[in-house]
């Protein structure tokens, strides 16, 4: 027997609050053109010479685009288990999806840019969230599906911390006067709220 869920207010509130957080300046540079956002400073980050050259290629980039594939999974994990049969589960799948074509590369990717490095990551990772989102939606592993939602936030706070360290260091080795944004700051705190969402809910489920 499926137990009602109410319809998912407070985690579109969150999703909203993260993807603010996301969009906002992580870096703060001497000027706008130096101010980066994580999508900006992933971009820029990619066509460093330094990523480009060092092994894993782009990986800063790839920290910096991971938060944004770990809120579709745990969005999707948070999901209530039991697919197509309530509206809470259609808009966690609908939020689901917005979150994953918010990691997909430009239309050009499919044209005349399909050997492009930082579009090939794009187009991986549009590919890891849809897997991980797909199982989440899933319904599977219902004992454990709070752990792997926990788990998901977890990793997006490392990526953030990790991709903002490594977007920093790029930065500083210009001599470029750069500090702190509110954008990885909030990222965090959102990511942080949202486990504790998570766990809260379990209790009052189970």
């Amino acid at each position: 027997m499926t137990q009602k869920y109410p319809l998912p207010y407070g985690w579109m509130i969150l999703l909203i609050l993260g993807l603010i957080a996301y969009t906002l300046p992580w870096i703060i540079g001497a000027g706008a053109s130096l101010t980066f956002g994580a999508f900006d400073l992933a971009e820029w980050a990619s066509l460093h010479p330094t990523t480009r050259a060092l092994s894993p290629i782009l990986f800063t980039s790839f920290l910096l685009r991971m938060p944004l594939v770990c809120l579709a999974w745990i969005s999707a994990f948070n999901a209530p288990p039991y697919p197509f049969k309530s509206a809470s589960w259609w808009i966690y799948a609908l939020l689901c999806l917005i979150l994953v074509m918010l990691s997909t590369p430009p239309l050009e990717f499919l044209t005349i840019f399909r050997d492009d490095i930082n579009y090939i990551q794009q187009a991986n990772l549009t590919i890891v969230a849809m897997i991980g989102a797909g199982i989440g939606l899933s319904g599977i592993f219902k004992k454990y599906r709070v752990y792997f939602a926990i788990f998901a936030g977890i990793i997006g706070i490392i990526t953030s911390i990790w991709g903002w360290m490594n977007g920093y260091a790029l930065l500083a080795d210009f001599q470029i006067y750069v500090s702190l944004g509110v954008g990885v700051i909030m990222t965090i705190a959102i990511f942080l709220v949202m486990c504790g969402y998570i766990w809260i809910q379990s209790k009052r489920r189970y």
